[in-house]
C-alpha cells in the first residue's frame, strides 16, 4: 500500500547533514529522504548516540538542489511573526503556481494551500505542511542572507521546512507519480 493509500502523516526533519527528510508515521514508521530511498524510522547504532541515516540523492531534485538553497536563502532573509506572514505567503503561493499546482490563500489570515492532483481518480488525500512564522529575536549572524528585518529571525528552522515542503511540491508536480490528492499547507 503506498503512503497515500495509508493516509500517513509526514513530519519534516533536517538529518545528521542537513537533508531535507520527512518521518512517515504509518503503519512502518520510517525515515524517507526527499533526495532518495527509505530507511526504517528506529535504528540502532552500538556506539552512537546520533543516527545517521545514508540515503540516495533522486537526480531530478538534485537538479534543483541550488534552487532549493536560494529559497531557504530568501525565507531565511525575510522573517515575519504568525499572522503576518504576507511576504512569505506571497513567496510560497507563487512558487507553487509557477509549479502548476492550485493555490488557495487565506487560511488562518495568511496562510497557502497548495492543491496537487496526481494520476487517477480516488479521493484519497495527504497533507505535507510547514509552519511559515518566525521568532521575536535579533539575529547576530554575519552572512549574506541573514534577517532583514531587525527584531525578528528564523531561528527555528521553518524557513527549512518551508524549503523541505517546496522542494517536495515541484518534485511532485513534475511526476505526479502518486493516486490521489496531496495538499501542501
Amino acid at each position: 500500500m503506498s503512503d497515500v493509500q495509508a493516509r500517513v502523516v509526514l513530519l519534516p526533519l533536517l538529518c545528521c547533514h542537513d537533508t531535507p527528510t520527512v518521518l512517515v508515521i504509518g503503519r512502518e514508521s520510517r525515515i524517507v529522504s526527499l533526495f532518495g530511498e527509505k530507511e526504517p524510522a528506529i535504528k540502532s547504532h552500538k556506539n552512537s548516540r546520533r543516527q545517521r541515516f545514508a540515503m540516495p540523492v533522486i537526480n531530478r531534485i538534485a537538479d534543483f538542489h541550488s534552487d532549493m538553497t536560494e529559497w531557504r536563502h530568501a525565507l531565511h532573509a525575510h522573517p515575519e511573526i504568525g499572522y503576518e506572514e504576507v511576504w512569505t505567503g506571497d513567496f510560497i503561493a507563487e512558487k507553487l503556481t509557477s509549479f502548476g499546482i492550485e493555490v488557495r490563500r487565506g487560511l488562518g489570515k495568511t496562510g497557502v494551500v497548495g492543491i496537487l492532483k496526481g494520476q487517477g481518480n480516488t479521493a484519497r488525500a495527504i497533507g505535507l505542511r510547514a509552519d511559515m512564522d518566525a521568532l521575536p529575536m535579533v539575529e547576530m549572524n554575519a552572512f549574506e542572507h541573514r534577517s532583514q528585518f531587525n527584531g525578528t529571525m528564523h531561528a527555528c528552522g521553518h524557513d527549512g521546512h518551508m524549503t523541505m515542503l517546496l522542494g517536495a511540491a515541484r518534485y511532485l508536480a513534475e511526476t505526479r507519480n502518486f493516486d490521489g490528492i496531496v495538499y501542501f499547507i
